[in-house]
């Protein structure tokens, strides 16, 4: 995955969570499927539990 598209993802992972809403209902709003959130949001979370949540952070920001 690009870095581009790495960032784009968790900025609207970030959104998503910050608004409090359901995942089916913000992603009505923003126009994505919701299994395309939560494929993502998954992947991340592997991604963090394998590589440690600083390394995540330092790598991604």
């Amino acid at each position: 995955m690009k870095l581009e598209d790495r960032k784009f993802w968790i900025e609207r992972i970030q959104g998503y969570r910050n608004r409090g809403l359901t995942a089916v209902k913000w992603s009505e709003e923003k126009g994505i499927s919701v299994r395309k959130l939560r494929n993502y949001i998954n992947k991340f979370n592997k991604e963090k539990k394998q590589n440690g949540y600083l390394l995540f952070l330092r790598k991604y920001q």
